[in-house]
């Protein structure tokens, strides 16, 4: 196979790095393409590609007028010689002027070359993957079979990816990809091309089982591989220029001693993380916080080859509890003015609207919880409660262009709901996607697009194109500062043994995440209960930031494609995190506190939140972080305590004895949030005997029976209430009188 070097690689001190070399795909003749493939190219694309001359008028009448008649302008006729011209002749500006250029030129052309050759070059020029031209290559890519080989449901979905290949990619959005695969079968039945019975059998072939996942490594490999693979797909979105066939010099970020540590991993020679289940897979995203450029990629395990599936930019999946930072409680910070020492509760709740329970991994509740317990123990209900009070400031609007922001928006805005709080997404986001978004809080709240090229040269023209990084601020700095001084409590709290992944002498916040599988799949595979399938951890130090995925391809019976919360294999990402950030040698940075953020003591637990008086316990005061609008002016009101005594009492000689029919009982006085015996002590039953000279015990009577001596003829006054230990409060008294007749003294 020919190669020919044509671009030149460099890091990010501009050090040499490799070159360039294209592999040639060959073209594919007309005779070579499949029947199947054809015909599902006609049936969706240009039924009546064989009798019209470029332009098919009927197609082109009937949607101007469904345009004009709907007000929509959603649909298109172009031909297939149309799209052939727009894909390699002409921009894709959607002008009237640039519409008529290509009617024109389809005309012209199809007087020159036969429709043979016009499906034959569409086959060879169009980009069916957005990235490189061609149905051999995409067929290659995503079946690893060339095109005169492939099967009704490949062609289908290959055909199915033409008009947006990045969203109808199979292995980015699988759900979307085989809903078009079954819409293409759909025109090839409606056209006549298949019976019914083959498109059904078709679309039943799970798309999993078409896709080739493995990493082929007898194609040209380059030093940093998956890396590399990045720096090309971005050149290529940003430019349209292919580094393989245009010659230039390559500037990126690149970090050359992380991106060798993370080759070695790929390749199973790291002594640091050792994979127990080959079918095991790894993936993950470094981003510098400092510029929000990506400096490394942990692409895929046994990660060989050009342009393979790079699981840390290409795949998605759900993040799981690593985007409750990032969603619910990001968002509070902003909006609610919630304090670092917030308190919520885990109670029984419900999706809003809905009558759908939201369940906690351990199907259970914890009741009152610190902010940051919450987060450490990832309580999903608070999550959700989290979001439908951030929903009722901002409106779930607010919340789709929030996470569009940060490039977390992975279906239309009407599509999302709440289960989004607990990272169940509708597809998912990638590794890359995810350090981006936790970098936006390493950055105090700007967000920061995540590339790996810094500018190229093009060496034919000595023409430089700069790739800016645009900086958008999404959250305030003084809501950042609050939300990560909760992260670093979780960190320091080792909830989930998850302090294992703070290297010495750096600090570092950090949240994991898992994904389960649904009941049904669980029993048709007959996998544990507790099984899952992902496990995630996204993490930042001030200057470096980290998300990492484990998991399975894809699930396969009889496999053991899943973790259980005993397997060793699910810590790989904590061991990955703890490695690269020893490595890069970041020192200890803390976060500048902001001007407009306040200390001040509160009520541990109140909300709305108290300022404490001074009778109350200070085991029940913190110092809690505030913005300084949003500090409270309020002090606790004392209670009133309304519990009077029930007793009796005899006196025998100078003996005194009282009884107390219920013993001392708590008064269970609780408030929303927090209980007054937490903050004034206990609630304690007081007696108070005075004699006729002035004379006073106080006694704490804590039993059923209390025997008191008194050593003095005379009478007496007893005085009986409840009263919070640390407090003025008093309650209702009971008084009585009795008289001692013979002291023990006399």
């Amino acid at each position: 196979m020919e190669t020919k070097a044509v671009s030149v690689v460099y890091d990010n001190q501009n050090q040499y790095v490799t070159h360039l070399q294209k592999e040639s795909v060959s073209q594919v003749r007309y005779e070579e393409l499949p029947d199947v493939f054809i015909d599902a190219l006609l049936s969706e694309e240009d039924v009546r590609f064989f009798v019209h001359n470029g332009i098919d008028i009927p197609r082109l009448l009937s949607a101007v007028y469904k345009n004009v008649t709907s007000h929509s302008y959603a649909q298109g006729a172009s031909t297939l010689t149309q799209q052939l011209i727009k894909n390699t002749m002409l921009n894709s500006n959607k002008t009237l002027k640039r519409k008529l250029e290509e009617m024109y030129l389809s005309y012209q052309i199809e007087k020159i070359y036969s429709k043979k050759e016009i499906i034959e070059l569409y086959a060879n020029y169009i980009c069916f993957d957005g990235i490189n031209p061609g149905a051999n290559y995409a067929s290659l890519k995503f079946f690893n079979k060339p095109i005169s080989q492939v099967t009704l449901p490949e062609a289908a979905l290959l055909v199915g990816m033409v008009n947006l290949p990045t969203y109808y990619n199979p292995f980015k959005n699988p759900i979307p990809a085989t809903k078009r695969r079954n819409e293409v079968l759909d025109a090839m039945v409606e056209n006549g091309a298949i019976a019914s019975y083959q498109a059904e059998t078709a679309k039943a072939f799970p798309l999993e089982k078409m896709l080739y996942y493995s990493n082929d490594d007898q194609k040209t490999t380059y030093p940093f591989q998956a890396y590399l693979d990045i720096v090309y797909t971005q050149i290529k979105e940003y430019t349209n220029l292919d580094p393989y066939t245009t010659p230039m010099e390559i500037y990126t970020y690149m970090d050359p001693v992380l991106q060798a540590e993370i080759d070695l991993m790929q390749q199973n020679q790291s002594s640091y993380i050792h994979f127990d289940n080959d079918l095991q897979q790894f993936a993950a995203a470094i981003i510098n916080n400092e510029n929000g450029a990506l400096i490394a990629a942990f692409g895929g395990r046994n990660y060989a080859g050009q342009r393979l599936f790079n699981r840390a930019y290409d795949m998605v999946r759900q993040p799981a509890s690593t985007i409750k930072p990032i969603l619910s409680y990001a968002l509070a910070y902003e909006h609610l003015d919630w304090s670092d020492q917030h308190k919520v509760v885990d109670e029984p709740t419900l999706y809003p609207n809905t009558n759908q329970q939201v369940h906690n991994v351990d199907q259970n509740y914890m009741g009152e919880l610190m902010i940051d317990e919450a987060i450490g123990y990832s309580r999903n209900t608070i999550a959700v409660q989290t979001l439908q009070e951030v929903v009722q400031h901002i409106g779930m609007n607010g919340v789709t262009d929030y996470l569009n922001q940060i490039q977390l928006l992975d279906t239309q805005p009407e599509d999302v709901s709440y289960a989004y709080a607990l990272g169940a997404f509708h597809y998912g986001v990638s590794p890359t996607q995810l350090a981006a978004a936790y970098a936006m809080l390493a950055n105090q709240g700007i967000y920061k697009t995540p590339l790996a090229v810094k500018k190229i040269v093009l060496l034919n023209e000595d023409k430089e194109i700069q790739f800016d990084i645009q900086n958008q601020r999404v959250l305030q700095e003084d809501s950042v500062y609050l939300l990560n001084s909760v992260m670093e409590n979780v960190m320091k709290k080792n909830f989930w043994n998850i302090n294992v992944i703070q290297p010495e002498d750096v600090h570092v916040c950090a949240k994991t995440g898992t994904s389960s599988f649904d009941r049904q799949l669980l029993e048709e595979y007959n996998y544990p209960s507790n099984a899952y399938k992902d496990r995630w951890l996204a993490g930042y130090s001030k200057n470096l930031t980290i998300a990492a995925w484990t998991g399975f391809d894809v699930t396969e019976k009889g496999k053991e494609t899943y973790f259980v919360p005993s397997s060793n294999d699910a810590n790989i990402v904590k061991q990955f995190f703890k490695r690269i950030m020893d490595i890069a040698g970041i020192p200890n940075q803390t976060y500048p506190k902001p001007n407009n953020i306040v200390s001040i003591p509160i009520v541990k637990g109140s909300y709305p939140y108290l300022l404490p008086t001074n009778n109350v316990n200070s085991d029940s005061i913190v110092v809690a972080q505030f913005k300084r609008e949003a500090m409270p002016t309020l002090y606790i009101c004392e209670p009133t305590i309304t519990k009077t005594v029930e007793f009796d009492y005899y006196v025998s000689d100078s003996k005194l004895t009282i009884l107390i029919p219920n013993a001392i009982s708590e008064e269970n006085q609780y408030h929303k949030i927090f209980d007054y015996e937490k903050i004034y002590g206990d609630l304690e039953l007081i007696c108070e005997i005075k004699n006729e000279q002035n004379e006073s015990y106080r006694i704490v009577l804590d039993q059923s029976i209390n025997e008191i001596d008194l050593f003095s003829k005379g009478n007496y006054t007893m005085e009986l209430y409840y009263q919070y230990k640390n407090g003025h409060n008093k309650g209702p008294s009971q008084i009585e009188t009795f008289t001692i007749q013979k002291g023990s003294l006399f």
